[in-house]
């Protein structure tokens, strides 16, 4: 076995073993390792000494004094590696020596001694052949451990070495299945782990040819899977961490090569996780052994459960397992999902890996939340899996026998709850042409066909209330998502046949979704289930919101679903009374069930003709009281008196025709009843007289005046007086007062004497003593101050306009009726304090701005007031001038809260900004209410004097905007006349800024105002900037403005030329870069087009023809310098125009396109030789070094753009690169003398100047050129 040696490793064990940081004899450990007899001795010492170190300073203490004394270099231990002969246990001993060195090395950085070692490792062809011999599975574990470690420390070196050591193993080899197996629970680091930790070392590089590589090893992986179950919690966490940061999320691995890893023997061993028990002990595993396992392909969660020490790490595992799978099933970008477009409607599987886990995971829903969250998450994700998904669950689960359809049905609710809106894929129907694949996608997205074909004869005829109600939770669900799909295909804009595909969607859902009338079982059976009040306000709710879903107009306006309309009135509407009686009595009902129970019968109504309705006004035992008058018990209940008025007159109106005009005045009726407290005698006479209406309205229209301006509830309600068998209470006759007087103010045509007198003599001529009989008796007579008037007013303010929400504020009713009184009082009553009341309304006003709620509209409101001081004004004794008024409300409200929509009676306006022209505050008001016709008389007031107020120019440009029938000039002159004051004396910087960005966009202003200030661009910086911003914001003006310019101020003769071209750069530098609009150029299929816009953009056409003439040949120094930084800034664009059309994919002909392109290059951008004249101007000039430096700097970069590949490229362009070397390149050594002579170079000027002489050279033939080797003499240079 080669050297004998004195003592080796493991042979013979110390009798006295090291003390704990005993220190260790340098000099004999080195004179040993330099002995071959007993060098392997040393290191046994060595490694044994190193065991007993306490704390790694001092190991690297030892190792630092080791090196020292080997004069830092490892010439005695390298010949121990190249030895090939050792024994198993010399290899231990060396292996582990030159792990501890390697690992340190690693720390210290120690490149070059660590580099050696790995050298000669590798130089050495049997060194693989070591390894493996001391991986064979007749060694001892400790050896194992030594052996895989001395790779591990190797690996880590860094990625090259790495590399190298994988690229000589060959995990083919069965040795490593044998490794993976070789486990020991009392050891936490045993054999396998440093197995699991080797291979997965080189992936920290995260090297994507390593990734793959390591991939391609399937059995290592299905291995290291397997055992998985069966590791520590920790050795489980490492490895799915390693996987999941130097795999899964490295940016490089594609989702094939994910694939390639997550087959489905993997993720089977990876599911198994979710049951994981604890590190089985080493015997189970050997028992377990002797059985022969057939691996099964298909995927599960095993249910043997067995009993875990620690129940925080089985958690832990689950949760770790659970993370990663989501990570792998779900994640677009690191997972191995795939997104379909097609949603599943297609043949083509995308994800058939998922499905197979969610199926055969789907055994476990029920019992296990992970694999219920993780099925959700991937049905989720993967859309296109749904319907296959229902199939199976309604396969299995979906039928008479199941035993927990309940639960299934809960699980299914989870699934639709957890899919996306509709709209996120919107983009995707919009541009799906074919109508038949548009409504298969949303099929699938919406309706879970096999489930639903089982939904009648399964789950609706089922007799237990609990899947009774869970089943109409899915299907108001489901009913969700249709509602979702039949807006998309109303009223978003589609590529395809809008109605072929609506129609065959609605198809679908009368195949699919259940009739609404199929649900009155499901009512009869809440009605015989025993259960707690919580239950049945839980089965209501649910029950009302289903039923809202299918009275919506989206399902009833389909002409085969609505022909149910009775069955839903007679069995779900008038029964649901029932349910509410009940509730009523156990005094526990909810704003939120009422208001939904009544918004169903409104959507039900509207798809009924205004009939009477003889069931609502009929007594019903089982009620004990007309549906009409339950209706009203339930109103009552409610919070929101305003809103549930309306939801009260919204539905009486649909039930006779005799009151269907009547919107308005029965929500007082209603609203007045519930602000005096909901009286029971109020409630009852209200109902009596509607009923009368319904029931038999033909005698009181007998009795009626035609256009009386009452409706048929007065003369009910005197009817019922009338005919009473009792005297009528005093609060049922304030009840009615209240109610007349507010509906007689709220008139525009208010009811005259005479329809009073026939009031009073055919009801209540027996009844002259009730207060309603005295107040018609008033109400229409010239005398209106009058003390039974005054009472009611009196009366109204306390009963009506009292109480008020302090939360909320007073509500629409409270408002509109106090405008209305505070009119009445000032037209009518002629109360002396006006300011008093126009300030109360406009306190109403401003509370109707400040909140925006719908209910309380500002615009609605304000055109009421409008309409009602319109009519009183003409009713008046006294000549009231209303305009004045009118003012004085505008004035007062608070504009910081303002509406969008327009005022009905707009055109007031324009009479109140003729009586105040120059109010601001009126102004703004107008232009933010006037209607659209009204907008040029506007602008017409408010720009007949120049005006300097920056809101006013603000308005006058954003009126300009939204209306594009406004093109008169002379409003462009007024908002010029404004731009042109002083902007130092009137406009700060940020009004400037404001004012551009609202002139931006504005195309018909942008080109007017830029021209107009183009006169002061030169003088004024803020008329400089908006012009620059404008260019930048819309450069489908750049063109006419560089025609401008050229026109104006590019001539011989200009006086500032220098300035202008300044200007110029900066329009060209504040251009936004051509990649901003590549999605356009790409897109663009005519290439005359694509050509057009590129020239557009980059070269000022009008400008450029005159530069040779008017620039070039200028003989000032400066304008010569400006000139070249123009156009420097010129051929820059050019080369982005040019590299767009060269590399870029487009959907034009590109060869047509640059083409042209270069065609308009030639035209228009001087040859580079032209500049000769400029560099000899350089010459002349007497200037300072960094003005030399400048100007050297400036025409070099021109040169080097000239130079690049992109011009001189063209044919045309490089045919004077002779000139270019002779008169550009060598002439500007005579520059860079005398800037050497001044010793004031720069680098960058230096490496420019070298990259334009390259750059021309790569154009030229190989051939001697003398003139470099030549020597010149003149007075810029002697060399």
């Amino acid at each position: 076995m080669g050297i004998k040696r004195k003592i080796e490793e493991n042979d013979i064990e110390s009798e006295k073993k090291t003390k704990k940081d005993e220190v260790f004899p340098i000099e004999t450990f080195v004179k040993n390792l330099k002995d071959p007899e007993s060098s392997f001795l040393a290191l046994s010492e060595f490694n044994e000494h190193v065991r007993q170190l306490s704390s790694q300073e001092k190991l690297g203490e030892l190792i630092e004094n080791i090196l020292l004394s080997l004069k830092s270099n490892l010439d005695d231990v390298l010949p121990l590696i190249t030895e090939e002969k050792r024994k198993t246990s010399e290899n231990t001993t060396l292996y582990r020596f030159l792990t501890t060195l390697m690992e340190y090395f690693s720390t210290k950085n120690y490149s070059t001694l660590s580099e050696l070692i790995m050298k000669r490792f590798l130089s050495i062809t049997s060194s693989i052949h070591t390894i493996y011999f001391m991986l064979s599975s007749h060694s001892t574990a400790s050896h194992l451990k030594v052996t895989l470690r001395f790779l591990l420390s190797m690996v880590q070196q860094n990625e090259y070495y790495a590399r190298s050591i994988f690229s000589l193993i060959d995990f083919k080899r069965p040795c490593w299945k044998s490794l993976l197996k070789r486990r020991d629970i009392r050891d936490s680091e045993d054999v396998r782990y440093w197995v699991i930790k080797f291979f997965f070392s080189p992936l920290v590089y995260q090297h994507i040819d390593t990734i793959r590589n390591l991939i391609k090893e399937h059995d290592i992986f299905h291995e290291i899977f397997y055992g998985l179950v069966n590791d520590s919690r920790n050795t489980v966490e490492f490895i799915l961490d390693e996987i999941r940061t130097n795999i899964i999320m490295v940016p490089g691995v594609t989702k094939t090569d994910k694939i390639h890893l997550f087959d489905d023997r993997n993720l089977k061993s990876l599911i198994r996780l979710y049951n994981w028990t604890g590190q089985q002990k080493q015997k189970d595993l050997v028992r377990t052994k002797k059985k022969k396992e057939k691996l099964e392909e298909s995927l599960e969660l095993e249910d043997e459960e067995m009993e875990v020490e620690d129940n925080n790490d089985r958690d832990e595992v689950r949760r770790i397992v659970h993370t990663f799978m989501m990570i792998i099933l779900n994640s677009r970008n690191y997972g191995i999902n795939f997104f379909d477009t097609n949603f599943g409607s297609t043949t083509k599987n995308s994800n058939p890996i998922i499905l197979k886990v969610i199926t055969n995971l789907s055994n476990h829903f029920l019992t296990d939340e992970y694999a219920s969250n993780l099925i959700v998450t991937c049905l989720t994700t993967c859309p296109d899996l749904l319907q296959p998904f229902f199939k199976l669950i309604s396969h299995e689960y979906i039928s008479i026998r199941s035993k927990n359809l309940s639960g299934t049905l809960e699980f299914l609710c989870e699934v639709i709850q957890q899919q996306k809106p509709l709209n996120s894929w919107l983009e995707i129907f919009q541009t799906t042409s074919d109508s038949i694949k548009l409504t298969d996608i949303l099929i699938n997205l919406t309706l879970p066909m096999e489930i639903m074909n089982k939904f009648d004869q399964v789950i609706l005829k089922n007799s237990d209330s609990t899947i009774q109600l869970i089943s109409m939770k899915f299907l108001s669900m489901i009913l969700e998502r249709v509602k979702e799909a039949l807006n998309i295909l109303t009223n978003v804009s589609l590529a395809c046949e809008k109605i072929s595909a609506l129609e065959a969607y609605q198809q679908a859902i009368l195949r699919y979704i259940p009739k609404p009338d199929h649900f009155c079982d499901s009512l009869n059976l809440l009605k015989t289930t025993d259960s707690t009040t919580s239950d049945l306000h839980h089965s209501i709710s649910q029950y009302i919101n289903l039923l809202k879903l299918y009275s919506s107009s989206c399902f009833m306006s389909m002409s085969a679903m609505n022909i149910n309309l009775d069955i839903l009135l007679t069995n779900s509407i008038l029964n649901l009374l029932s349910f509410f009686k009940e509730i009523l009595l156990k005094n526990d009902m909810n704003d939120n069930l009422i208001e939904n129970y009544f918004q169903c019968i409104r959507n039900i109504l509207n798809y009924r003709e205004s009939i009477d309705d003889a069931v609502w006004a009929r007594h019903n035992k089982e009620l004990e009281c007309t549906p009409l008058r339950m209706l009203f018990k339930l109103g009552k209940q409610f919070k929101q008196f305003d809103q549930i008025s309306e939801h009260l007159a919204s539905i009486i109106i649909k039930l006779s025709s005799m009151i269907n005009n009547n919107y308005q005045e029965l929500i007082i009726w209603f609203y007045t009843w519930l602000k005096l407290g909901s009286s029971e005698k109020i409630e009852q006479f209200l109902s009596n007289s509607i009923e009368k209406i319904i029931l038999n309205p033909y005698p009181l229209l007998e009795k009626t005046i035609k256009d009386s301006g009452y409706s048929l509830m007065i003369y009910s309600a005197l009817d019922t007086i009338q005919y009473a068998k009792e005297d009528i209470s005093n609060e049922i006759d304030e009840y009615l007062c209240d109610v007349v007087f507010q509906i007689y103010i709220g008139q525009l045509n208010q009811p005259t004497d005479k329809v009073h007198q026939h009031l009073r003599k055919v009801y209540l001529k027996n009844k002259k003593n009730m207060k309603i009989y005295q107040l018609f008796n008033v109400i229409s007579t010239l005398n209106k101050q009058n003390e039974i008037l005054m009472n009611e007013i009196s009366h109204i303010a306390k009963s009506i306009l009292s109480n008020i929400d302090l939360e909320k504020g007073p509500d629409n009713i409270q408002i509109n009726l106090a405008i209305k009184l505070n009119i009445f009082k000032i037209f009518l009553l002629q109360e002396s304090d006006t300011s008093r009341l126009i300030a109360e309304m406009i306190q109403c006003l401003n509370i109707a701005l400040l909140l925006k709620d719908p209910h309380r509209s500002f615009e609605i409101l304000f055109d009421t007031a409008i309409e009602h001081i319109q009519s009183y004004s003409l009713l008046s004794n006294e000549n009231i001038d209303i305009i004045p008024l009118i003012c004085q409300l505008i004035n007062g409200l608070n504009m910081t809260h303002q509406t969008t929509k327009s005022l009905q009676h707009s055109k007031i306006l324009l009479k109140c900004l003729e009586y105040q022209p120059n109010n601001y505050h009126l102004i703004y008001f107008t232009s933010n209410y006037l209607s659209l016709e009204y907008r040029t008389e506007f602008l017409n007031i408010i720009c007949q004097t120049v005006t300097d107020n920056l809101d006013i120019l603000k308005i006058m440009i954003k009126e300009i905007k939204v209306n594009e029938n406004i093109n008169d000039e002379k409003f462009l002159d007024a908002i010029i006349d404004g731009l042109k004051v002083p902007p130092t004396v009137k406009f700060g910087q940020k009004d400037i800024e404001e004012l551009t960005l609202m002139i931006i966009n504005s195309n018909p202003i942008i080109l007017k105002v830029i021209t107009n200030l183009s006169n002061h661009f030169l003088t004024d910086e803020y008329a400089s900037n908006l012009i620059v911003t404008c260019l930048t914001t819309c450069p489908d003006l750049l063109q006419p403005f560089f025609k401008l310019i050229s026109h104006e101020y590019i001539s011989i003769r200009s006086k500032n030329l220098s300035g202008t071209l300044e200007f110029l750069c900066e329009v060209i530098q504040q251009q936004k870069p051509l990649n901003s609009w590549l999605e356009i150029f790409q897109t663009t299929s005519d290439s005359i087009k694509l050509t057009d816009i590129l020239i557009n953009l980059t070269l000022p056409m009008e400008i450029m023809n005159k530069f040779d003439q008017v620039i070039l040949k200028n003989s000032d120094s400066t304008i010569q310098l400006i000139s070249m930084k123009f156009l420097s800034m010129i051929l820059e664009r050019v080369k982005e125009a040019l590299n767009i059309l060269t590399n870029v994919s487009l959907a034009c002909e590109k060869i047509s396109a640059l083409e042209a392109y270069q065609q308009a290059i030639l035209r228009y951008i001087p040859k580079p030789d032209h500049f000769c004249d400029s560099l000899n101007l350089l010459k002349t000039t007497d200037s300072t070094t960094s003005d030399l430096h400048h100007s050297v700097s400036q025409y070099i970069n021109l040169l080097k753009l000239y130079s690049s590949s992109c011009f001189m490229s063209m044919s045309a362009m490089n045919i004077n690169l002779d000139i270019l070397l002779t008169n550009s390149i060598l002439n500007l050594l005579s520059f860079f003398k005398e800037i050497l002579l001044k010793n004031d170079m720069n680098d960058n000027l230096i490496e420019n100047y070298f990259q334009c002489i390259r750059n021309i050279l790569n154009y030229r033939e190989s051939i001697d050129d003398a003139v470099w080797a030549r020597h010149v003499r003149n007075r810029y240079f002697n060399k």
